[in-house]
């Protein structure tokens, strides 16, 4: 089952700042899919020069930041002080909590990212902060595993969620095909482009698929295409 959904807007402090499916999640969550309840909220913003998110205090969860343009800047309680780049990864979980603050490191630059928060499984994990910077041969018409809470062979960041996130950026015309168990859930978030997916779906940028009880998902760009796909083990 593939149910396609538009691009939600939620106008907040920050210029240009677009809240992206967390309502739509939580009814998946509350009404029909409990296998997507590890994925709390996704979000894509464009911060103005200087604007900055206020601090917060985050408990049992990680949050996995790619920045797509721009620079980003991650400062935290315990003195860690990140400037993140464009096409570079951040993974951060919270334990069992930490102030944590970011904003647009540049004084005349927009920066662009995106955030996927998803619930920790483990209860008693403590606070940790990685990053890392993709290299676009790894993610370029292929699809890369940038952060996973499943062992792996992979340089994939460590998460404490059961879920593992891939990105891709497709030129147009190409096409990625990937095995799915049948009890995994899968989202699947198109940052920008035009996908065809499993022969049969139309997605276009801002859209995200809420993917559950396929054997196989097929992904052919309709244009240059950038997404993550976010697999959701079970609990």
């Amino acid at each position: 089952m593939i149910e396609i959904f538009p691009r939600s807007h939620e106008h907040r402090v920050m210029k240009a700042r677009h809240r992206i499916h967390e309502k739509i999640i939580a009814k998946l969550i509350g009404e029909r899919e409990k296998g997507f309840d590890s994925l709390l909220m996704i979000h894509e913003e464009r911060m103005s020069p200087g604007v900055g998110a206020p601090l917060k205090n985050w408990l049992h969860c990680d949050c996995v930041r790619l920045v797509l343009k721009g620079s980003m800047s991650h400062q935290d309680q315990i003195g860690n002080l990140y400037i993140q780049k464009t096409d570079s990864l951040v993974a951060i979980s919270t334990g069992s909590g930490m102030l944590c603050q970011a904003y647009n490191a540049s004084d005349h630059e927009e920066v662009h990212f995106i955030e996927i928060w998803l619930k920790s499984a483990n209860q008693n994990a403590q606070f940790q902060f990685q990053s890392q910077t993709l290299d676009e041969s790894s993610f370029k018409n292929r699809l890369e595993e940038i952060a996973s809470g499943v062992k792996s062979d992979s340089a994939a960041l460590k998460l404490f969620a059961n879920a593992a996130i891939f990105f891709s950026e497709l030129d147009e015309n190409q096409s990625i095909s990937y095995a799915l168990p049948e009890q995994n859930h899968c989202w699947l978030q198109l940052i920008e482009g035009e996908v065809q997916i499993n022969d049969d779906k139309m997605m276009h940028s801002g859209e995200a698929a809420a993917i559950s009880k396929e054997s196989n998902l097929s992904i052919c760009s309709r244009a240059s295409t950038k997404f993550l796909l976010i697999k959701l083990f079970p609990s």
